[in-house]
């Protein structure tokens, strides 16, 4: 056990054992309460400490005062959760893994949004952030196989109020959230939200004047509340959000030489007599914010358009019908510098034009002792995507040897559809049952077209689907699969008193299967390879408890679990990675999360986290090994946050804040082979402070901030292309400080 776990379980131990301060009264202990958590992740409103779910909720005043600007802020704070940004593309897109599973599914009030794009979200006039562990079947309508992250905005407010908020710091960091409540009638309300949101990069080249990771990032949103009577209300919402940046803030930890197979490519640049060593280039040994990037284009943009309409009518005092219609509409771009140098040794283009549609129907009911729930789902995707690829561009000859161009456009449709429910039925006053399932079916259509032009030197990207270099040769090769499963949840609770509940509960999750639709003719079948569905069984004992006079929050949760038909992205030939069902794995860990309110004005949160993975058997994988790790699974984690509220004489108060969260190492490879080699991320952790102000009529507020303190080197995400010799991470920003003014209207 390191020292980070030893100073932990000290303060475990000293919370559990700690009594009623001296001084203080059980009567006046009694008084300091922690507050009610209310969730929605059954879609009805709950205590948080009465559902048997793993859960855990984040309020928009504790994202502000954790300094949460982004969902990846959460990475350290959360038991089990990983979000960083994804592999080849860091910030620009997300990377979300829950208990070492990443089917994980994200929704803003109940809509379901796809794909990695865009899904580090800044955190933007949120009531409240939820988490929840473990496959959700029988609770949203999209099927979740590891978990779900929901987003809860704020609702328009029946009277009229206006908030701005206004941030600068290091970076030059310049945010501005506006917020605009206008009533139009007691029927109809309505709330306007814009942002801009912008910072520089903090990776400098040292081959231009250029540095980065920067981003831009604009939103405006528009929402209104229609509540023509006591028993209907309408809620539409319409959303446009633009990120703009340069390259990823990507550096180069390692040239990898004699890995005995692939191209090798450092020591084919070598040969050339173009050196390529880890003197010239590997800043990341160095633990340097630089990198030999000379690329001036657009790096990233992401441009979407999002609509949904919620109803909701109670047809009586028992039963209530919702409907959510959703649609969006996004443009995705990334252009990736993998080998981080100025040479063109693996340079991608990846554009995507993405519509999406969603339609769900739900009907609730509750009684005395029998609540329940049904619903009907409907999803439609249709994904257009066009990738350019240069390797090698430097050097010449065939194969291995020379340049390497690829070119590939390919259209994947997917439809699910899906019926579920739920009931839950108190059995005694004490007891509570728990019966729901979820049949699910999933078409999947993809057409992979093999373009007729070779692929020139590399150019300005183009952010459209047209041009020379996508002319398709003849007709698609078509591929239709269909997967369908059924899968159930069963738990039982058991109210031991008004502040103490356990439950256990078995889970299943489903993921449907695809096909690897990137042509290459050097393959069977061009490439085009089908893999199938995989399984998750998962059981969960869980304790949700509050004590010693309600001062002291103590969650915890076990659970155990059989992943089946694994899908797996392995290297089984040179430059071409293939999605395979390996066979099973194994997961265990535990989940512990608390609250200490020590005195009306102090308070501590604490989490922790253990994970156990393992592979079990092989399937049809040919590269992973028995017993090793999942990737993106540490071990331990932990979190604690100290706060400290000072109500001041004159009226205004003090809010002091302290939060620091730690991660075990892992692998970013299922690949042995890599793994000792590259593909390690070290173990980190995260300080940060927050002090704020608000003024004695709460009409306006300031704070002072640092994120990083310690001035950590860690990494976020990145490609260890090992097949073409680099290892490239994505590195998280250094220690920044800023400061924030809020007014209220």
């Amino acid at each position: 056990m390191n020292k980070h776990q030893n100073i932990f379980g000290a303060i475990i131990a000293a919370l559990l054992t700690v009594g009623t301060p001296t001084g203080v009264s059980a009567q006046e202990a009694g008084a300091q309460l922690l507050e009610e958590v209310v969730v929605t992740a059954r879609r009805r409103e709950e205590n948080l400490q009465e559902v048997p779910i793993a859960i855990t909720a984040i309020s928009a005043a504790d994202l502000e005062l954790r300094s949460i600007e982004n969902v990846e802020d959460l990475q350290v704070l959360l038991p089990n959760v990983d979000i960083r940004g994804g592999g080849t593309s860091g910030g620009n897109s997300g990377s979300m893994a829950i208990r070492g599973i990443p089917g994980v599914a994200r929704y803003i009030d109940g809509v379901h949004l796809s794909g990695g794009q865009g899904s580090l979200e800044n955190v933007v006039e949120l009531e409240r952030i939820e988490v929840l562990r473990g496959p959700q079947g029988t609770y949203f309508g999209k099927n979740a196989i590891g978990g779900a992250i929901q987003y809860v905005t704020q609702a328009p407010q029946e009277e009229f109020g206006a908030r701005v908020k206004v941030t600068g710091g290091d970076y030059n960091r310049q945010d501005i959230v506006a917020n605009v409540d206008i009533p139009l009638s007691d029927t109809v309300l309505t709330k306007v939200t814009a942002a801009s949101l912008s910072r520089d990069g903090h990776v400098d080249s040292v081959t231009i004047d250029e540095s980065y990771g920067e981003l831009e990032n604009t939103i405006l949103r528009g929402v209104l509340l229609w509540q023509p009577t006591d028993s209907f209300e309408a809620l539409f919402t319409a959303e446009y959000n633009r990120v703009k940046g340069n390259v990823q803030a990507n550096v180069l930890f390692d040239v990898i030489e004699g890995i005995g197979f692939g191209p090798r490519t450092p020591e084919r640049y070598n040969e050339a007599g173009i050196p390529f060593t880890d003197e010239l280039y590997a800043y990341g040994k160095k633990e340097e914010y630089k990198n030999a990037v000379d690329f001036t284009g657009p790096g990233v943009l992401f441009d979407s358009d999002s609509f949904s309409m919620k109803l909701a009518w109670d047809i009586n005092d028992s039963v209530t019908l919702r409907s959510i219609t959703a649609s969006r509409k996004f443009d995705y771009a990334t252009y990736r510098d993998l080998d981080a140098t100025q040479l063109v040794m693996q340079n991608t283009w990846y554009y995507q034009e993405v519509e999406e549609t969603t339609q769900e129907f739900q009907l609730l009911g509750s009684g005395d002792r029998l609540s329940w729930v049904v619903g009907a789902y409907y999803y439609d995707r249709d994904v257009f995507e066009k990738f350019n690829g240069w390797q090698r561009w430097e050097l010449t000859g065939r194969g291995p040897r020379g340049p390497r161009p690829r070119n590939a456009l390919d259209r994947v449709q997917t439809k699910d559809t899906a019926i579920y429910g739920e009931i839950t039925y108190d059995l005694t006053e004490q007891l509570i049952l728990t019966v729901g399932g979820r049949y699910s079916d999933e078409e999947f259509h993809s057409e992979t077209y093999d373009p007729a032009d070779a692929l020139g030197s590399p150019t300005q990207p183009s952010y459209s689907l047209d041009g020379t270099i996508l002319v398709v040769d003849g007709a698609p090769l078509v591929f239709d699969e269909d997967f369908n499963a059924f899968t159930p949840r069963v738990a039982l609770q058991y109210q031991y008193s008004d502040t103490v509940m356990a439950y256990i509960s078995y889970a299943e999750g489903f993921n449907g299967g695809g096909v690897n639709s990137r042509f290459d003719p050097t393959l069977p079948n061009n490439g085009i390879i089908a893999y199938d569905s995989e399984l998750l069984k998962n059981i969960e004992l869980g304790l949700r408890s509050d004590l010693l006079d309600n001062r002291l929050r103590l969650n915890a949760t076990y659970f155990t679990g059989v992943w089946e038909d694994i899908q797996i992205s392995e290297a089984l030939t040179p430059g071409q990675t293939t999605v395979t069902n390996g066979g099973e794995a194994e997961i265990e860990g535990l989940e512990i999360e608390g609250m200490w309110r020590a005195t009306d004005e102090f308070s501590v949160n604490f989490t922790v986290g253990w994970l156990d993975t393992a592979y079990t058997e092989l399937g049809a994988s040919q590269n992973i090994v028995l017993d090793s790790p999942f990737p993106f699974a540490p071990e331990h984690s932990y979190s604690i946050g100290l706060q400290y509220d000072n109500d001041l004489s004159s009226g205004g108060s003090v809010t002091t804040r302290l939060d620091y969260g730690w991660i075990d190492d892992f692998q970013t490879h299922r690949d042995p082979r890599f793994q000792k080699s590259v593909g390690a991320n070290d173990a980190y952790g995260l300080l940060s402070a927050r002090i704020t102000y608000v003024s004695p009529d709460g009409n306006w507020d300031v704070a002072l901030f640092g994120t990083n303190l310690t001035d950590s080197w860690y990494r976020l995400g990145g490609f260890s292309a090992t097949l073409g010799g680099v290892d490239q991470g994505v590195v998280g920003r250094p220690r920044e400080f800023g400061i924030s003014l809020g007014l209220r209207f």
